[in-house]
This record gives structure tokens, C-alpha cells and sequence, in this order.
């Protein structure tokens, strides 16, 4: 149950790319036949940064999979990073420290692999949040400020 949250976290933010980048496509080549009023209208440097923004959305959720792949090179990016936060008196007890992170970095590996096992599960997850995700932004909204 501790982990849920972080592979949730992961197949959304995978489901939210998926859709961005989706969107960005069919806008750029107007293959939902938009009006030529409304089409072309959004200047190419935005689709390039709503598609740099895509991209970046990716790093943590890619991050916390190469994590759970690699737990050896993990254990040494967590290393630096807590010796460098020891010696900027950011942390107390480097070991401690490494000891904890170390055991969080597991559990969540564990609960990443047991998700990415079972296949069908993955793939219905990943449609469910993309679905969630749509239906969260297409809500219907009335004049005095509610949303259906």
C-alpha cells in the first residue's frame, strides 16, 4: 500500500504525455479539420515549448522507473546527493539518511514491478487514467462559476 501512490503517479503522468503529445500531432498536421480561422493561429515556437513541457513532465515518472531498474546506480546517485547535502549542512546523518532513501527506493521497485508484470493490468491502467485525465478537463461549465 506504501508504494500505490508512486506507480499511480507514474502511470498517470505516462498517460498525461501520451495525450499531450497525442494532441500536439493531430493539431500540427489539422487532422480534426479544424476551421482555418482557429487553426494556425497558435505560433509554431508554442508547440514547440507545449512539446518541450511534454517531454519534461516524463523526467520524474522515468526517473523513478530507471530507479527501480537499476538499483545499483540509484544507490550511487542517492550517495552523492546525500553526500553533497552533507556537506552543505542540509543533512544530519548521511548514513541514516542513505538507509532510508535506500528502503524507499525498494519498496517503490517493488510495487513498479509488481504493476509492470501483470500486462493487462498495466495497459487497462494506463487507459483508465488517460480516460480520468480527458474527462477532468472536459468538464462542462456553467455560467456561475460550477462545472458538471
Amino acid at each position: 500500500a506504501y508504494s500505490l501512490p508512486i506507480a499511480t503517479y507514474v502511470l498517470n503522468q505516462i498517460a498525461f504525455v501520451i495525450l499531450g503529445i497525442l494532441s500536439l500531432v493531430l493539431y500540427s498536421h489539422n487532422l480534426l479539420n479544424y476551421d482555418s480561422h482557429f487553426y494556425g493561429h497558435i505560433p509554431k515556437l508554442i508547440t514547440t515549448l507545449a512539446l518541450i513541457g511534454c517531454l519534461l513532465c516524463l523526467f520524474m515518472p522515468l526517473a523513478v522507473v530507471l530507479f527501480s531498474i537499476f538499483p545499483k546506480a540509484s544507490a550511487t546517485l542517492v550517495k552523492i546527493a546525500i553526500s553533497l547535502g552533507n556537506k552543505l549542512k542540509l543533512v544530519k546523518n548521511p548514513k541514516l539518511t542513505n538507509y532510508k532513501t535506500m528502503r524507499s527506493v525498494c519498496k517503490n521497485a517493488k510495487s513498479l514491478k509488481n504493476v509492470a508484470q501483470k500486462q493487462n493490468n498495466l495497459l487497462k491502467n494506463l487507459i483508465k487514467y488517460a480516460i480520468i485525465l480527458k474527462m477532468d478537463k472536459t468538464g462542462v461549465f456553467y455560467g456561475n462559476g460550477q462545472y458538471l
